[in-house]
């Protein structure tokens, strides 16, 4: 993973999307993100069972697999 140019954002969110699955089972769990942090905001996901709050999180920790990745859009996390 490359090393971001340091901005004025801690997390910049552009249109993300993140699937989970494999083949014909495949969907869509976050689908057009946009955010932007500044260094020292905070950040609260919330939302029912399902929504697709720990897939984004897979996605914006670097740990997104072959059945979580994303899809579309950018981030970047500093």
């Amino acid at each position: 993973m490359a090393l971001p140019e340091l901005t004025e954002w801690a997390l910049r969110l552009d249109d993300l999307s993140v699937a989970r699955g494999r083949g014909p089972s495949s969907m869509r769990a976050v689908d057009g993100v946009c955010a932007e942090l500044p260094f020292g905001s905070a950040l609260v996901v919330s939302g029912p069972t399902g929504s697709g709050k720990s897939s984004l999180a897979l996605a914006l920790s670097g740990r997104a697999n072959r059945d979580t990745r994303i899809v579309g859009g950018s981030a970047v996390v500093c």
